[in-house]
This record gives structure tokens, C-alpha cells and sequence, in this order.
């Protein structure tokens, strides 16, 4: 599975046969900030020789979202004397031009939104907002729409890492997600049962955040909210063309090993530049 793990592993690794980890400054997480920076200018200047298209394996879902209900007279975005209106806020996408890097749609997913821009939301007259066709638009991270309870945004995130991943199983011992340099402690939920963890009882119904990765007991332990963070270990959501590309521009511009070294990226003891 290729993840952000696997490919900062592949970039060290090779880095690390022309002693450039020496550079205490080349780091997991330097790495890895290049790579985000490079997919979304990737994604850019795809979608820009392609017709705006983007490929649908760089888009993530937030899952279902409760919307709040917002009037002009609460938010100041909204212009005139807008009401029940619903508004989310999403993570920072990647915007294209004519796309603000949004989708939106049912809880159910059969439905789907249309963005707009504010001004052509605005001039709809009230009838028309709430047939069966709905609109959107985004102001920086907020999405306003005809209010409905519950909506499904799917976005193409700036950052994969502000997305979620969605388990509703049973978390087992040992796999409880708690703050490293590389996670956010998760929130969990005792469904039913006693727990120990970390040296604190929790029964049935008592939510917690994790603090270590396993706790003791017989009880049944879940997400509290079904979904957590996004993490190293997920599948990045990246063609491998796209990760190609990227390694390459990495390897080029930021570590000049074409001006300075031989290539062998694939580590088979050929100089790819000089086959190519």
C-alpha cells in the first residue's frame, strides 16, 4: 500500500546512499512537506493541461458533516438579509480555476450540489435555491448552501493529513492513537464493559483520549466519532504516475542529483538518468 510512510522511506533511503542524512535538517517530516507541496502543484498543473480534470483518487471525503443554520444577521459573509442558509467549514482545498477544490452532496451521496459563485447564489431567487437542484459556493473555508441538516463534502485537500478515515470496528489493545511528532491523540468511547487505561477505570458510556496505545480489560472499545485523522500509515491519496513525477522533481530541484550524482532511483545499481 503506498503511503506517506513507504514514500518518505524511499526518499530517505536513496538520500541516505549520498550521505545527505548527515543533514540533520533532512528529516520524515521534511520530506514529507515536500511531497505535499509538490502533489498540489501537481495536481494544479494536471488539471490545467487536462481541462480542469483531476484524477478521483486525490479527493477525500469528510464524511457526513452536520451543517449549522446561519442568517445574515449571524455571519457577516453572507450578504442582504440571506436566512436559512447552511454553512460547513472545510480544511484548505486545492483551488482550480472554475473548481474551489469542493464537492458536495447527500448524506446519502445520490445528490449532489452545484457550485456557484456568490453572486449567482445571491441573485436566485428563494423558489429556485430550494427545488430540486442545489447550489453551493466556498468563501475561503467556509461552504454555504440551501440549509440542509446533513451534507457529504468530498474535498481535494491541500494537505491529505487534514483529512479522516472513517472505522466504525472495535479498537484493540495496543492500537489506540495518542500524540506523537507524527499523530494527534484520537478520542475513544467505552461501548460497553470496563476498561484500564493509562491508570484510570473507564465503564460503558465514559469517552476518553488516548494517552498510550493499550489499555487492559474486557470491554469493547470504538472511535467516539467513527472517524479519526488521517496518518502516515493510510493509503496517500496519490497515483503512483503523480508519485513518479514528484519523486523525480524532488530529486532534481531540491537535491540536484542530476547535476551532481548519478541517478538510481530504482536502486538497481544503474544510472537511470544516463538510461533515459
Amino acid at each position: 500500500m503506498a503511503t506517506l510512510r513507504r514514500y518518505t522511506s524511499d526518499i530517505l533511503s536513496i538520500l541516505s546512499r549520498f550521505k545527505y542524512n548527515r543533514d540533520s535538517r533532512i528529516s520524515e517530516l521534511f520530506v514529507a512537506n515536500l511531497i505535499g507541496d509538490y502533489r498540489s502543484k501537481e495536481i494544479r498543473d494536471s488539471a490545467s493541461r487536462n481541462n480542469n480534470e483531476t484524477d478521483f483518487s486525490s479527493w477525500q471525503t469528510l464524511g457526513v458533516v452536520k451543517a449549522t443554520q446561519v442568517s445574515s444577521v449571524d455571519d457577516p459573509t453572507l450578504m442582504g438579509s440571506c436566512k436559512n442558509m447552511g454553512k460547513i467549514t472545510v480544511p484548505t482545498p486545492i483551488y482550480l480555476p472554475g473548481n474551489c477544490g469542493v464537492q458536495l452532496f447527500t448524506p446519502s451521496g445520490e445528490g449532489q450540489y452545484h457550485e456557484v459563485s456568490m453572486s449567482q447564489f445571491m441573485a436566485m431567487p428563494k423558489d429556485y435555491l430550494h427545488s430540486p437542484f442545489r447550489y453551493f459556493y466556498r468563501v475561503g473555508n467556509s461552504v454555504y448552501f440551501s440549509y440542509d441538516k446533513y451534507v457529504k463534502p468530498f474535498i481535494l485537500l491541500d494537505n491529505p493529513m487534514d483529512g479522516y478515515v472513517f472505522n466504525t470496528g472495535d479498537i484493540a489493545s495496543g492500537d489506540l492513537i495518542y500524540n506523537t511528532d507524527y499523530t494527534v491523540a484520537e478520542s475513544y468511547v467505552v461501548e460497553s464493559g470496563t476498561i484500564v487505561h493509562d491508570g484510570t477505570t473507564y465503564s460503558a458510556g465514559n469517552v476518553f483520549v488516548a494517552t498510550r496505545p493499550d489499555y487492559t480489560g474486557t470491554g469493547v472499545v470504538k472511535l467516539s466519532s467513527q472517524k479519526r485523522r488521517f496518518g502516515w500509515d493510510d493509503e496517500y491519496p496519490m497515483s503512483s504516475v503523480m508519485w513518479e513525477v514528484i519523486k523525480a522533481k524532488i530529486f532534481s530541484i531540491d537535491f540536484r542529483f542530476e547535476a551532481t550524482s548519478p541517478s538510481d532511483d530504482n536502486n538497481n545499481s544503474q544510472d537511470e538518468a544516463k538510461a533515459n
